[in-house]
């Protein structure tokens, strides 16, 4: 194996500037190959399934603010009409959702806990350097456009909120690759937002990825 690869060095060092040029240019070409087939189809098609889980959770609170807004509304128009039912109907409906958000977030990392767990997977990998971590803030799952400027249900429930996060790094190319793996086979959960890779001197690389996950509770990622 030695051999041949002092064979191959000997053969690229009788090569002129150009050709050397030529071959680096083919093989980034096939690096960038592998990278799209063996990561980025991967993730591309776990993050589609993960928005569509995103989006459904959408729809259920956007109608479930929407029924809890006319009820009330309804109540405002008449307050002595009996509608002390119905509301009760709407807040236990909203209550059932949430509790169906819990469910669905007791399977994704907390999001005090996100940061952690990112950069501990890093430092497992000698061959990556941790730049630095940057919270993005949450926000909530349904906006104030969905939901009406005026919405009274808002108060009928605490809401669904995204906390994103992007961590920065830079290494060798085929540790970035293990490390996204390693985040892949977390027990916990998130959702992936994006993958940056700039490749620098070959085979060192510049990366970042940006992940969110979900909770019923506003507060800020800490870091």
């Amino acid at each position: 194996m030695a051999d041949r690869l002092e064979t191959l060095l000997e053969r690229l060092d009788a090569l002129s500037l150009k050709e050397r040029m030529l071959v680096l240019g083919a093989l980034l070409l096939v690096l960038g190959m592998l990278w799209d087939r063996m990561l980025f189809e991967p993730l591309w098609r776990h993050q589609l399934a993960a928005k569509a889980g995103v989006g459904q959770i959408k729809q259920e609170l956007t109608a479930m603010e929407a029924e809890g807004e006319a009820v009330l509304a309804a109540a405002k128009r008449d307050p002595d009409a009996p509608l002390r039912a119905e509301i009760e109907h709407a807040r236990a409906a909203i209550a059932e959702l949430e509790k169906t958000i819990k469910d669905k977030a007791g399977k994704l990392v907390p999001p005090d806990q996100m940061p952690k767990v990112l950069e501990s997977v890093l430092t497992k990998f000698e061959g990556l350097e941790f730049v630095g971590l940057e919270g993005l803030g949450a926000e909530p799952l349904v906006t104030e456009a969905a939901q009406g400027k005026n919405a009274p249900a808002a108060d009928l429930q605490k809401g669904a909120f995204r906390h994103g996060l992007r961590l920065r790094f830079a290494g060798s190319y085929l540790d970035t690759l293990e490390y996204l793996r390693a985040l892949e086979r977390l027990p916990w959960g998130f959702f992936w937002e994006s993958v940056d890779l700039r490749i620098g001197d070959y085979p060192r690389a510049e990366g970042s990825v940006v992940v969110y996950t979900l909770s019923l509770d506003r507060g800020w990622i800490g870091i």
